[in-house]
């Protein structure tokens, strides 16, 4: 259980929002948290960032983190990603991306990097069952992510160039044949 400055609740028992921060506090409602990437301490009271107890919590689906800042209540914690105001005041790095979606990114690479080292100890460790496949995994760079199914525009594109590059009738029927699918889905 976190410890909080003030309550998620206003006295009609409404799930607050702007007024959780010291940045955008209200009148006689205690803030918790701040926007800031780490916690904030102003005239001896600290306001818990919300961002370094996401990250914290590993947990990429946000379970966790929902649970220990917000009590488990979903709907506060969207409102609160939705709110104009905290869009605004959240710091974010990235050019257009929004800092929810920023944090997402960073809790994801730091999982991946956690993953990476602990695979890392299992190759370097001689007495691991699961050396040589840590090894192996490392060695074929297993931390990238694979490329998918290629999409259908890659697809058609592909096959016109074999056209182009071949002379075979059955090709060019091919080719023919996807630019009127494409022409009927609107796609060309």
């Amino acid at each position: 259980m976190l410890k909080r400055n003030g309550e998620l609740r206003d006295s009609r028992n409404v799930a607050l929002t702007q007024a959780l921060f010291y940045e955008t506090r209200t009148a006689g409602i205690d803030a918790s948290y701040t926007t800031k990437p780490e916690d904030y301490v102003v005239g001896g009271v600290t306001y818990l960032s919300l961002k370094k107890i996401y990250l914290d919590c590993l947990d990429p689906t946000e379970e966790t983190f929902v649970q220990r800042a917000f009590d488990g209540n979903w709907s506060q914690w969207e409102r609160i990603k939705k709110s104009l105001t905290l869009i605004n005041m959240f710091p974010s790095e990235g050019v257009d991306t929004v800092w929810h979606v920023e944090w997402r990114h960073q809790l994801e690479t730091k999982l991946r990097s956690l993953g990476v080292k602990t695979i890392v100890n299992k190759a370097l460790d001689d007495t691991s069952p699961k050396q040589y496949e840590a090894a192996k995994w490392l060695a074929e760079g297993g931390w990238s992510p694979k490329r998918g199914r290629p999409s259908r525009e890659e697809v058609i594109r592909e096959v016109k160039r074999a056209a182009e590059a071949r002379t075979n009738p059955d090709v060019d029927r091919m080719a023919d044949f996807e630019d009127k699918i494409a022409s009927i889905h609107g796609k060309k």
